[in-house]
């Protein structure tokens, strides 16, 4: 299909999809035709309405160019910049979202998703090949999910990339710079992609929504400014003030420091969403007040991190908590639990999570330790080194709240171990010897042998089956992570004698 048809394909996507309205049609051909470097009589065109996938429009503009697109980034920048040409401005986005907003809270978010979406800036063909399932843990049901939506790059974009010079703009993948720029082979195109702006704890922070989505209307809550990131008291007054402006969201900080911490802690950021994480539902094994804070209901959850849950109606109130658990949680130690908070540098962190539910504000702090050991070199309260064939990431904030994102490569190596298990009847030792992508999961697989030889004829039997050893390893990799593993009295002395609440 020629490029002429194409065009006229997209600008109906864009007027059917509210990308653009019937007054924008003549600049937005105009813009595409000169971006392209076409050009013709209009009376010649065939004006063709779309009922097209938009990922099979983009894609047919990519056929049309296979001798010049080859690699992938040069694909992802050249369909961004196709999308970007329908797009409304940063600021018309912001009128329209705070308009609604004005309405509710969810019709702004439900208008920015959908934006999102239909853009193609969340790439929903690729999102949909991430494998997810819910495994039952022994303290409730935990999200496990396989990320397949990043696309992987080519031999030769991986010799480009270290022949490349460091990116320097923007600083990183989180700056406010990344809106509109056009990438590299370094760095993801987003001419595609826009931010709402808005004020937390009087500062100029923006809205947007990740292009990798875990969970529904997952979000990236990001400052303006290029900073690290950092827990204080300021923290817990910005989550507040994003659920007082989306009520009908969670948010949350990764920790801020190595180890425990997320894969970006060079730009202060949070992640959001609508959506009821498996943490949420935990059971509470105590609960009670006290007299300097009557109005701050204090819980700890039956969860394999050590978690402190503050529920209040009262903000202030649940601030000034939040704060004396962490300025107190910082200096803490207790032996009994090798917990120890400083040696030549800081340990103690936490991973904060803030929603509103029923009218009042539920923050759950997450106690964080990243101490390296000569036993746990990876980190003493880090998953250890017996289930890194599954999971040696941090253990970041979606994780600590019980979600899995698990690395790529697992549906393929689960996928070729089943098939050896079933060719060979069975486990046998040294099975793995000469396959270099399964070896790391050859005491994995011994340990469940006798259990295996049952469902060796039933391939769902199996498939189904692994997928539940796989959520029991994620929740031991998170029970590594405890700081007080299910010892809930350690949290409760924290409490009481740490804070002296």
């Amino acid at each position: 299909m020629n490029d002429f048809i194409l065009v006229e394909k997209l600008l109906d996507y864009g007027l059917k999809n509210e990308l653009m309205t019937i007054d924008d049609v003549v600049v937005v051909r105009n813009e595409l035709w000169r971006f392209l470097r076409i050009e013709c009589d209009l009376d010649d065109v065939v004006s063709e309405p779309s009922d097209d996938d938009i990922y099979d429009l983009l894609g047919a503009f990519v056929d049309n160019r296979k001798d010049t697109l080859k690699l992938e980034y040069e694909i992802e920048s050249f369909q961004a910049e196709l999308m970007s040409k329908l797009m409304p401005r940063n600021s018309e986005i912001n009128q329209r979202f705070w308009a609604l907003h004005k309405e509710s809270p969810e019709k702004a978010t439900a208008y920015f998703y959908e934006l999102s979406n239909r853009s193609a800036y969340i790439r929903m063909d690729r999102v949909k090949n991430n494998v997810s399932w819910t495994s039952i843990g022994t303290f409730g049901d935990l999200d496990i999910t396989i990320n397949l939506s990043k696309p992987e790059k080519s031999p030769k974009e991986i010799a480009m990339m270290k022949e490349a010079k460091p990116s320097v703009y923007p600083k990183c993948l989180l700056c406010v710079e990344n809106a509109g720029y056009g990438g590299n082979i370094k760095h993801p195109a987003r001419q595609n992609h826009r931010l709402v702006k808005m004020n937390l704890a009087g500062e100029d922070w923006y809205f947007q929504y990740s292009p990798y989505v875990y969970y529904n209307e997952h979000a990236i809550v990001l400052c303006k400014d290029h900073r690290n990131m950092k827990i204080d008291k300021n923290t817990f007054v910005r989550l507040c003030d994003f659920v007082d402006l989306l009520p009908h969201y969670f948010v949350g900080s990764n920790a801020d420091l190595h180890t425990v911490g997320g894969s970006i802690l060079t730009h202060d950021h949070y992640q959001a969403g609508n959506y009821e994480m498996p943490m949420m539902r935990a059971r509470e094994v105590s609960k009670y007040n006290t007299s300097r804070y009557p109005m701050v209901d204090i819980s700890v959850l039956e969860w394999p991190l050590s978690v402190v849950k503050l529920s209040s109606s009262d903000r202030e109130s649940l601030i000034e908590l939040a704060d004396n658990i962490l300025t107190s949680w910082i200096e803490y130690s207790d032996l009994d639990y090798d917990l120890i908070s400083h040696t030549d540098q800081r340990h103690n962190t936490v991973t904060p999570i803030m929603r509103m539910k029923n009218g009042a504000y539920e923050l759950y702090l997450a106690l964080r330790n990243n101490r390296h050991t000569l036993e746990h070199p990876s980190g003493l309260f880090h998953p250890h080194e017996e289930h890194h064939h599954i999971k040696r990431e941090n253990i970041g904030l979606i994780e600590v709240m019980g979600l899995a994102v698990l690395p790529g490569r697992l549906v393929a190596e689960t996928n070729q171990l089943m098939d050896m298990l079933v060719a060979s009847g069975g486990y046998k030792a040294g099975m793995f010897d000469f396959s270099p992508d399964l070896i790391k999961h050859d005491q994995w697989v011994a340990s469940l042998g006798e259990a295996i030889k049952d469902l060796i004829s039933d391939e769902q039997a199996l498939s189904e089956f692994f997928d539940d050893e796989i959520g029991k390893k994620f929740e031991l990799a998170l029970i590594d992570s405890g700081v007080f593993k299910e010892n809930y009295k350690g949290v409760l002395k924290f409490l009481e004698e740490g804070c002296l609440l």
